[in-house]
């Protein structure tokens, strides 16, 4: 399947969705104080296919504030790639997203035939997603400095649990 076509497939399923929310008046960009959220999705990194897969784990401080660990794996021809990102979320709300500045550091491990790349590096950017219920999507580009992959495209789904 097309990268960019799986791409504008997930956006627009969020974006239906938080249309629908809307309208049944499920909608609400926040997240409730003390929750966690789960996420799995796929990322897109310029120079590197294919797609890799990504998951993430949030805690959502007060409905605006969350951060955690993300997680991200390539099978690259001839190796792998694993990325930890640690990030923090701000999340202002608008009539039908959340919209969020991505802040935080990076781990990147490229392990390939016949050589190794370590480096850590500072992560900036901006994200979109909608809550309907427990669930949600996101839509996410960030830039890591000092890295040769620096565009980063995240996309993907997101369960909230409330304790």
């Amino acid at each position: 399947m097309d990268k960019k076509f799986l791409f504008l497939l997930v956006c627009i399923s969020i974006f239906g969705a938080e249309i629908w929310a809307q309208e049944h008046e499920d909608h609400h960009t926040f997240f409730k104080e003390n929750s966690i959220t789960i996420s799995l999705g796929s990322t897109f990194i310029n120079k590197v296919e294919p797609l890799g897969l990504n998951g993430r784990f949030y805690y959502n401080v007060s409905e605006n504030i969350c951060f955690g660990p993300e997680l991200t794996w390539f099978s690259v021809e001839g190796g792998n790639i694993f990325e930890t990102n640690f990030v923090l979320h701000y999340i202002f709300e608008t009539p039908l997203v959340g919209i969020y500045p991505v802040v935080g550091s990076n781990y990147t491990s490229e392990s390939l035939k016949t050589e190794k790349h370590e480096n850590w590096n500072l992560v900036f950017g901006v994200g979109i997603h909608g809550n309907f219920g427990k669930f949600g999507g996101f839509a996410e580009y960030t830039q890591k400095r000092f890295a040769r992959f620096e565009n980063i495209f995240s996309v993907g789904l997101m369960y909230t649990i409330h304790y």
